[in-house]
């Protein structure tokens, strides 16, 4: 058994997830988009903390991805699951888990913005 140990410097699965889902807010991305987009972070030598990328037929694909989105519909943080469609409350819980993400990992945040193609201050929400 493998244990993926953290470092404190490190940003969490669901503060990664919580990025890439607010870096494509202006449409409704599906989960294989999402796993897309960590892939890329990977790719650009990010940690990607317990996030699975896999390629599939249809493109990339996250077990983690998807069971989060799944649990974003489950809570009623979100009305549709793939597309993503989040409801008020959904967008306000991943703006929570930036906005800590951002006091205490500030650089992470701005090299995940960067390598997404968005400022920090869209995953702030503040354009």
């Amino acid at each position: 058994m493998t244990l993926q140990v953290e470092s404190p410097n490190s940003l969490t699965g669901k503060q990664i997830m919580a990025i890439v889902i607010q870096a494509m807010k202006d449409h409704e991305p599906t989960v294989t988009e999402l796993a897309a987009e960590v892939a890329k972070g990977a790719r650009a030598g990010l940690k990607t903390a317990d996030i699975d990328i896999r390629m599939g037929p249809e493109g990339f694909n996250s077990e983690a991805l998807d069971e989060y989105v799944s649990s974003l519909a489950d809570f009623g943080y979100a009305t549709k699951r793939s597309p993503l469609r989040l409801e008020q409350k959904g967008k306000s819980l991943l703006q929570g888990l930036i906005e800590k993400a951002y006091s205490t990992k500030k650089n992470e945040v701005q090299q995940w913005a960067k390598v997404l193609g968005v400022s920090v201050e869209k995953l702030l929400g503040e354009s």
